[in-house]
């Protein structure tokens, strides 16, 4: 009975401490104050929008003019009288037979088109049977100059939907400079050989196409960028960028000045990842596009801010790690945080901070992150306690003024991106940099700005779709190593 009455002494004594000597001394008995976690509806992420890059490459007409002369054959050739210039095969009157060398291709525009022009010279040994006896003839040999004919074959190419380069021939001239006369026979023979040669040159066009186009290997190239499109580019710090192509376009070859012209585009939804390097892509090639802009580019990257990047912007704005802010900053009765941690689903943020002072507890706020474009500050301009934090607030003390504490949290929640996103832009840029093949890419972005943020509960971070614009070089180097 006697510890039962010691009991209850003790239990007034500190029911009146709290009631009476608590309000004026500051607490003595610390009351544990929590208001409710609100509720963070589910919201469905913004879809970022498609990325694309356009450009052009330059190819030089001198190294098409190069490909021309490595693929063209430099002999043309009919074995000594195995053409018959005079009677049938049966009764063969005058044969003969030549060797054409051709001199170095030239590529040159004529009425706005690639025509390959080269000079061919040759040599004829003939031979007249008259009965058992063969009376033999030559020109172009024995101390003769060779007899000449100028050749010029137009030149054209289209990019079909499945990656190949289409290439058209045409002889557009092909004429004499001089004769080839053998008066033992009494026969011209520039004619015959010049008939032969245009019979060999349909025969070889179409070998000569195919070489051109196998020589080109365009949609083995394009085929082998693709996958390296579908490659990881490592940035910094772990940090890579994965591109995700979705489509390739090209326009048709057009002469511009002493180059030939050829447009590209890719689309993509390309995104930053941080830690492991990203499988490759393996996507097959898909068909080409005729599909492309003027030249720009235009990124849209998801990358993700993580939470305690915000986390420790809050640390130092509240000052948590030097005993906190005081709310009211004069008085005895006031509270100030001591930790305070993020989380929160799509365009809403949720602020949970613990306090203590007169009594301990937890408050929460919440708000949108917003960026400002001109300044990059993620701010929160709408922060504001919940319903129940604010009616805790208010019944705790009159010196507690919920509006001063909100506007005060409001301001000291300013987060500078600045540096972070610099580094973002000069990291893709650095990426652009490269040589996919005979192609050099160079190129800068030159503006960087967050277009939307979203929070992400499941990777504790709040994702930023940033768009970058710049543009994109792409210098044609050949075979080069």
């Amino acid at each position: 009975m006697r510890f039962a009455r010691a009991h209850a002494r003790r239990s007034t004594t500190c029911l009146w401490v709290f009631f009476v000597v608590a309000p004026l001394l500051g607490a003595t008995c610390h009351p544990r104050i929590e208001s409710p976690a609100p509720a963070t509806p589910i919201a469905t992420a913004p879809v970022v929008p498609i990325s694309r890059i356009d450009t052009f490459v330059r190819i030089p007409l001198d190294a098409i003019e190069t490909q021309a002369n490595d693929v063209v054959p430099r002999t043309f050739r009919v074995e000594p009288f195995g053409m018959i210039i005079d009677g049938t095969a049966d009764d063969p009157v005058v044969t003969a037979g030549y060797q054409m060398d051709r001199e170095r291709i030239a590529l040159v525009v004529e009425d706005g088109a690639l025509t390959l022009r080269t000079t061919l010279g040759y040599w004829v040994r003939a031979r007249r049977h008259v009965g058992p006896i063969d009376v033999p003839g030559s020109c172009g040999l024995d101390g003769e100059p060779r007899r000449h004919f100028v050749l010029a074959v137009g030149l054209e190419a289209h990019v079909d939907t499945a990656w190949n380069l289409v290439p058209a021939i045409r002889v557009r001239e092909l004429h004499a400079t001089d004769r080839c006369e053998m008066t033992f026979a009494g026969v011209d023979v520039t004619g015959r050989v010049r008939a032969s040669l245009v019979d060999e040159l349909d025969h070889t066009l179409p070998t000569l196409r195919a070489r051109i186009r196998d020589s080109a290997g365009l949609r083995d190239q394009a085929s082998r960028l693709w996958q390296r499109f579908g490659e990881a580019v490592e940035l910094d710090d772990g940090a890579w960028l994965a591109l995700h192509p979705l489509t390739v376009g090209v326009t048709q070859p057009a002469l511009e000045g002493h180059f030939l012209r050829v447009g590209l585009s890719l689309t993509a939804r390309p995104e930053v990842l941080v830690g492991t390097r990203p499988a490759n892509e393996t996507a097959p090639l898909p068909d080409a596009t005729n599909v492309v802009g003027a030249p720009g580019l235009e990124l849209n990257v998801p990358v993700r801010i993580e939470h305690r990047v915000i986390e420790a912007a809050l640390t130092a704005a509240l000052r948590l790690e030097t005993g906190g802010v005081r709310y009211p900053s004069t008085g005895r009765r006031f509270i100030r945080p001591t930790h305070a941690t993020l989380y929160g689903y799509g365009a809403t943020v949720v602020v949970r901070v613990e306090f203590e002072g007169f009594a301990d507890g937890v408050i929460y706020l919440s708000g949108t992150p917003t960026l400002d474009s001109d300044t990059q500050l993620l701010t929160m301009p709408d922060l504001d306690f919940t319903v129940e934090t604010r009616n805790i607030l208010m019944r705790m003390a009159s010196s507690l003024r919920a509006d001063d504490i909100r506007a005060d949290l409001r301001e000291r929640l300013r987060i500078d991106l600045r540096g972070p996103l610099e580094a973002t832009r000069l990291r893709l840029t650095r990426a652009l940099r490269r040589r996919e093949g005979a192609i050099e890419l160079s190129g800068a972005i030159d503006t960087l700005h967050v277009m939307a943020l979203y929070a992400d509960p499941t990777t504790q971070t709040v994702r930023a779709t940033v768009r970058a614009t710049g543009i994109v070089e792409a210098h044609y180097l050949g075979d080069t190593p």
